[in-house]
């Protein structure tokens, strides 16, 4: 993360006073030419870091330079020591290191208050990606991958990656297309033979929207649930109301059109039933047809 790595920066140059783009670079793992970048932010934000050339001659700060604690605001100081706490979630090693640094500056230790964990199956299977994702944001370089959208086709993209968002329980780079000229959402799941190219871009003035239901149709649905499989509602469905009967619950909610919505609810089994709209139960209807005779024909 930039703002670890510069916090990181000062540290190291306050404790060796100077060090070589290439040292920096190796030691973060970054290109020599994000390490003049890091600078360049450090001496807009006032750090008074200076560079040499010549034997012996590097990146340096300014004789008698400390920094400063009382800078930062006392909420600010929290703030980054929960930033921090935070990234290490993430299995990040940099943050774990700076922030046993940041807590020695600020003489104080960050208040363990929230524990996250998103490191489900499918973030593990998907790690070399989320890595490499990662590693392309950084550097503001493009990326290639085949993609398989919800229809089940599969197309070629090129993107600008600027962000990797976690919502609805799924991971999510969000980078602007090539192909499609906009700006998109792509799940990290149905990413396959990512490759980071050597595509250089400059980051565009885009505004993220993180509503991914936008694209969507919803359509009013009443459901009757057992009781037994009321949790998975509680859990997975954004109901409206709820009523509750001896054996079952009675749920109204708005639920996408997308053709994987039957196969969500027909999951559920002959716990389910779909009161309302028409439509839609006979939707299920035909699905269930369709999987009956697809196993009359394997076994006839």
């Amino acid at each position: 993360m930039q703002i670890a790595r510069l916090l990181e920066t000062v540290y190291l140059l306050l404790e060796k006073r100077t060090m070589t783009a290439h040292a920096l670079a190796d030691y973060f793992e970054v290109s020599v030419r994000t390490i003049y970048r890091d600078i360049d932010v450090l001496s807009q934000a006032g750090i008074p870091i200076y560079t040499s050339k010549g034997k012996g001659g590097g990146i340096s700060l300014m004789d008698h330079y400390v920094l400063n604690r009382s800078l930062l605001t006392k909420e600010e100081q929290e703030q980054i020591l929960t930033s921090l706490s935070a990234m290490k979630h993430m299995q990040e090693e940099q943050p774990s290191r700076i922030l046993q640094k940041m807590t020695g500056i600020f003489q104080k230790e960050p208040l363990d208050w929230i524990d996250v964990d998103f490191h489900d199956w499918t973030l593990q299977k998907q790690q070399k990606n989320f890595d490499l994702i990662k590693h392309a944001i950084f550097e503001q370089t493009v990326i290639s991958f085949t993609y398989m959208d919800i229809q089940g086709q599969h197309t070629q993209r090129k993107i600008e990656p600027m962000k990797l968002i976690f919502k609805g329980r799924a991971w999510y780079v969000w980078g602007y297309c090539l192909k499609r000229n906009a700006a998109r959402f792509f799940r990290l799941t149905r990413i396959q033979e990512l490759h980071v190219t050597k595509e250089h871009y400059t980051r565009r003035d885009i505004v993220l929207k993180t509503d991914l239901s936008q694209n969507h149709k919803y359509i009013p649905v009443r459901l009757k649930v057992n009781k037994k499989s009321a949790f998975r509602i509680l859990d997975e469905l954004p109901y409206r109301n709820m009523q509750t009967t001896e054996d079952d619950i009675i749920v109204e909610a708005d639920i996408t059109d997308q053709s994987w919505m039957i196969d969500y609810l027909l999951s559920f089994g002959d716990q389910l039933e779909i009161l309302e709209p028409v439509s839609l139960r006979e939707a299920l209807k035909e699905r269930i047809t369709a999987i009956q005779k697809l196993y009359e024909k394997r076994t006839g």
